[in-house]
């Protein structure tokens, strides 16, 4: 059967500079992502669906899953010629969806990745961080570092599963070699979406965050392989005093009396 675009009656997206961001994605690794993902934040894609929207009534929408790599995942496709590459049958209806709406399917469905163009031309698998970081608006750089801009909502608290005593401890050695002199710890969501570790330090100096953030990497991914995500937020102004409220001193470490 031929394919046949009409049968979708959706002016679809080309998302030129996505495309592009991808390609240059692809041929240079270790390029910058923050790019991409801007671009990511302000597109729409195609998304294949099980069964045509209106039919999930108010239900949530049944996207196709693919497995890739071994990995249960969602599909996102950015233009048509994606789409026929992917349903050259036309056999699967399609939604058109914010990038960042089919993140927070993906995070709240558990899916393991989002798969932007699985058939070609250009293709990109999210990591979970990133999946995390689309669904919530914000692009993390490599420092963990997260720019909170005054229309985000950035719930701060403590888990109800305290880290373990020692990792505490490693983590306060790490910023007390990166000369940190003061540091929290708290537990926080941006948007509501997925509860993570927040850390956050009296610096701003770049070199230095990045070098508590690599410490605090490897330490919290053996800690909590089940949610490794991080940030690391400034300790300034109206959030800097809602953390130092909020949450627990990391450094320097509260004294305690044994009396």
């Amino acid at each position: 059967m031929p394919w046949n675009p009409f049968r979708r009656a959706q002016t679809l997206p080309d998302n030129k500079a996505l495309n592009a961001l991808l390609v240059t994605g692809a041929q240079t690794p270790e390029t910058d992502r923050a790019p991409l993902f801007n671009e990511l934040l302000k597109s729409t894609l195609i998304v294949p669906l099980y069964e045509p929207a209106e039919r999930s009534g108010q239900g949530p929408i049944k996207c196709v899953m693919i497995e890739s790599q071994g990995k249960r995942a969602l599909v996102g496709l950015t233009d048509q010629i994606a789409l026929r590459r992917f349903d050259a049958e036309a056999a699967f209806p399609t939604a058109l969806l914010p990038a960042r709406e089919l993140a927070r399917i993906a995070l709240t469905g558990n899916f393991d990745t989002l798969v932007l163009n699985p058939a070609g031309p250009i293709g990109y698998m999210l990591s979970p961080m990133e999946i995390q970081s689309l669904a919530e608006g914000v692009v993390r750089d490599h420092h963990r570092e997260v720019t909170v801009k005054k229309s985000m909502q950035v719930l701060i608290g403590m888990p109800s599963v305290r880290p373990s005593e020692e990792v505490l401890n490693k983590m306060q050695h790490v910023i007390q070699a990166a000369g940190v002199s003061e540091a929290y710890w708290f537990w926080m969501a941006i948007e509501g979406i997925a509860p993570h570790l927040g850390l956050s330090l009296n610096t701003q100096d770049r070199e230095t965050i990045s070098q508590v953030a690599k410490g605090i990497e490897p330490l919290w991914a053996a800690e909590r392989p089940d949610n490794p995500v991080f940030d690391i937020l400034p300790l300034q102004g109206e959030l800097g005093d809602r953390i130092r409220n909020l949450s627990e001193r990391l450094y320097p470490p509260i004294e305690t009396s044994n009396s």
